[in-house]
C-alpha cells in the first residue's frame, strides 16, 4: 500500500498585474499526500489532500507588502492514463477551501517522461482562475 502514496508539493507565483512600477502577485504553496489505484492496466485513479497557504503580495521596486493571507486545504481526484512509456494524459477536479473562499477548479493536461524518474508536464486549469501550468517532476 505505501506504493500508491505519495508526498505532493507545489509552489506557484503568478502576477496578476504591473502597473507604474507596481507588482501584484498571487503566491500559493501546497503540501500533502496522494493516493492511487489502478482501474485497469494503464490507468488509475488519483486522490490528494493537501494544506494550502496562499499570500497577494504588492510591491514596487524599493518596498513589498502581504495582503491577505489565508490557509486551507484542498481535496483532489481524478485520473491518469499512460498512452505509451513515455506519454501519459490526465484530468482532475479540485474543491479548495482557503479561509473564507472555496473553489471548484477542473485541470486536463499531460506529461512527457525522459526517463521512469524525470518528467515534465503542461496542463490547463479552469475555476476561479484560469491558467496554463508547467512542471518538472523527479521521482525517487
Amino acid at each position: 500500500m505505501v506504493d500508491n502514496i505519495s508526498i505532493i508539493g507545489s509552489h506557484a507565483n503568478t502576477r496578476l498585474a504591473e502597473t507604474q512600477g507596481i507588482k501584484i502577485d498571487f503566491v500559493n504553496t501546497q503540501l500533502g499526500v496522494a493516493y492511487h489505484r489502478s482501474l485497469q492496466k494503464n490507468t488509475d485513479l488519483i486522490a490528494d489532500i493537501s494544506y494550502v497557504r496562499t499570500e497577494l503580495v504588492i510591491s514596487n521596486d524599493t518596498r513589498s507588502a502581504s495582503r491577505g493571507d489565508g490557509s486551507g486545504y484542498k481535496l483532489g481526484a481524478g485520473v491518469r492514463h499512460q498512452l505509451s512509456d513515455r506519454i501519459e494524459l490526465h484530468s482532475s477536479l479540485d474543491y479548495l477551501s482557503v479561509e473564507s473562499g472555496t473553489d471548484t477548479a477542473l485541470t486536463v493536461g499531460g506529461r512527457y517522461y525522459f526517463t521512469h524518474r524525470f518528467s515534465a508536464g503542461a496542463g490547463y486549469t479552469t475555476g476561479d482562475f484560469d491558467g496554463i501550468t508547467g512542471s518538472l517532476r523527479l521521482n525517487f
